[in-house]
């Protein structure tokens, strides 16, 4: 009798132990609402190439972009095109002028020679759901 009390109850742990484990991986992926999100970097009428643009949400994930020669980006949140939907802030970080040929799309940034100037937008910039959110930015307004 006693064997079947340790057999059951052990049983009974079992089932109760992996019923948390399932509780807890429940997917594991985060939904989040995403807008498409685009623009152009400009030095004036200068398009900038190789910039890295960071939007940072008020509530969400950074989402990343580069400039391609032209001075565009497109914002990527993970590996999917958009920006989460809301209020943020925008982060320039200037690149190098190599770093992209013209109308190119997908480009990295190569590397920088000393510490980068990063430019931190005062305003607050607004993703819409359902928009085409493009955004010019001329840093020649944040320059001093």
């Amino acid at each position: 009798m006693q064997l079947l009390n340790q057999t059951g109850r052990k049983t009974r742990y079992c089932i109760w132990g992996l019923t948390l484990i399932a509780m807890g991986c429940g997917g594991g992926v985060e939904k989040v609402n995403l807008a498409s999100a685009t623009g152009q970097v400009t030095d004036g009428e200068k398009p900038i190439a190789g910039a890295v643009i960071e939007f940072f949400p008020t509530d969400g994930r950074t989402s990343v972009g580069v400039t391609d020669g032209d001075g565009k980006f497109t914002l990527k949140y993970n590996d999917e095109l958009g920006a989460v939907v809301g209020e943020g802030k925008i982060q320039v970080t200037p690149g190098s002028p190599q770093a992209a040929g013209p109308g190119e799309g997908d480009v990295v940034a190569p590397p920088m020679e000393g510490p980068p100037k990063i430019v931190r937008l005062k305003e607050v910039w607004t993703i819409k759901e359902g928009e085409e959110n493009h955004f010019d930015i001329d840093m020649s307004k944040y320059t001093e």
